[in-house]
């Protein structure tokens, strides 16, 4: 949740403080500059877990419903009346946001709550985060943001020390040497879980391709209908919930219960799959990364910026203007570097998936021979642009050639499921305003069932997640 409604927030929050940091260290002797990024860890830390908190003491904050939270499970009383009025808390939502685990799909009151929200609305309005990969993806973010605190540090150590071209390709071999190192365990611990999740991410998909409503399960189902613990009757959710399934999905009522399930699971197919191909391999997930990346970047303009300007005196002319454009190469090559690194660490995580159907319970001598091709292909392109850098001084543009490759590299490329195909682009089964007026007839006696709740109709709700 922090990771969906926090992570933008915060990388601005952090930004500002980067800037305004970054200018302080110009001024700031070396004692003071150590201590100035703790100042960006604090604003983008805050953020990232109270930055809704912060929106509400001046404006309107997001709203979200989510229903592990939102409905008690204690007092059955209000458990019961939460649960009959989720339509209501539906019906006033703009945006679903699904926290997708294996068992999603199979739980009945979870398709439910997503056929009441697709009959209003489109797959615009949805969006799907794996759990597995969003802590995977934090997971990443904080070894990333402290490897680039240990590459400044480093950096910032040697530079002290190499005054020359040759001095300056020791420090970047030194560099690269020890970040090298550092990078063995965490890569093949990131591998033996990337592979894992990527494999929860192909069963979403398959999943979705196989999904059929009237196989999902229900707790009372589970229990003959009798509560475990009073031993009392408990009424069919099952059969309320597939009756307003049918009655919001087919016209008409008296047709076979049948026709209207089906038409519901093409529906959800037809409207999820697309979302699922398009977002979950890099567009929602790599857009909440890339957010990360750029945060975890910020703290080492202090060291760099007034490196920069204490260096610039020596140039003037064209000769200054590439000085700068090689000291912007420079601070971008890291967050570049990662956001390639993670592309190829993904592809070598399906390409694991793969390799682990061949050879079961290997996981772990799999990971350690994907490291390899994880080192040269994925931290290569990055270490090539800092050794041109190196090699060469003002007014050279050769480093220009490797970064606009890996420049071009990370913006053209995009990761893909495993097993993916093309998005199948087919026609929705009703556009959200005809689903609306259809089912405005059928609407009354649902709801004559599944009572609304009145307090959901105070003002619209930003999100629903479950």
């Amino acid at each position: 949740m922090m990771v969906l409604f926090n992570t933008k927030p915060a990388a601005r929050l952090a930004s500002v403080a980067g800037v305004l940091t970054a200018a302080a260290s110009i001024f700031a002797g070396r004692s003071i500059q150590v201590f100035l990024p703790v100042v960006n860890y604090f604003c983008f830390w805050t953020a990232l877990c109270f930055a809704q908190r912060g929106f509400a003491m001046v404006s309107r904050p997001k709203m979200v419903f989510l229903d592990k939270l939102c409905i008690s499970q204690d007092d059955a009383v209000l458990k019961q009346k939460g649960i009959l009025g989720l339509a209501a808390f539906l019906d006033r939502s703009k945006k679903l946001t699904i926290l997708w685990s294996p068992r999603y799909f199979s739980r009945l009151w979870c398709c439910y709550e997503l056929a009441t929200f697709l009959r209003h609305s489109t797959r615009q309005s949805i969006e799907i985060m794996p759990t597995k990969l969003a802590v995977l993806f934090f997971g990443m973010f904080c070894s990333t943001q402290f490897m680039s605190l240990v590459y400044v540090l480093l950096a910032a150590v040697l530079a002290d020390e190499a005054a020359g071209q040759s001095q300056r390709i020791v420090e970047m071999v030194t560099i690269s040497g020890l970040m090298s190192i550092a990078f063995l365990l965490p890569a093949v611990l990131c591998l033996h879980a990337g592979i894992g999740v990527a494999g929860s991410i192909g069963e979403l998909e398959n999943q979705l391709r196989a999904f059929r409503i009237q196989n999902c399960r229900c707790f009372c189902c589970s229990v003959d209908h009798i509560h475990p613990e009073t031993k009392a009757p408990l009424p069919c959710d099952r059969e309320l919930i597939l009756e307003a399934v049918k009655k919001w999905y087919f016209e008409d009522i008296s047709s076979p219960q049948e026709r209207a399930w089906e038409k519901f699971n093409q529906t959800a197919q037809q409207e999820l799959l697309p979302l699922v191909l398009d977002s979950v391999g890099t567009g929602l997930c790599m857009s909440y990364f890339s957010t990360l990346v750029w945060a975890a970047s910020l703290p080492s303009l202090v060291f760099w910026l007034p490196a920069y300007i204490e260096n610039e005196h020596s140039f003037e002319g064209f000769h200054l203007m590439v000085w700068w454009v090689r000291c912007c190469m420079h601070w971008v090559t890291f967050p570049l570097g990662i956001l390639w690194y993670f592309q190829v660490y993904w592809w070598l995580c399906l390409l694991g998936l793969r390799a682990e159907k061949c050879w079961q319970g290997k996981r772990k001598l799999i990971s350690c021979l994907l490291l390899l091709p994880l080192f040269f292909f994925g931290i290569g392109p990055t270490y090539v642009v800092e050794f041109t850098r190196a090699a060469t001084e003002t007014p050279s543009l050769l480093p220009v050639l490797p970064f606009s490759l890996l420049l071009a590299a990370v913006f053209s490329q995009r990761c893909r499921l495993p097993g993916a195909r093309s998005t199948d682009r087919r026609k929705p089964a009703q556009p959200a305003e005809q689903k609306k007026e259809a089912n405005e007839v059928v609407d009354a006696t649902i709801h004559a069932n599944l009572p609304r709740c009145d307090t959901a109709a105070d003002g619209d709700l930003v999100s629903w997640t479950f």
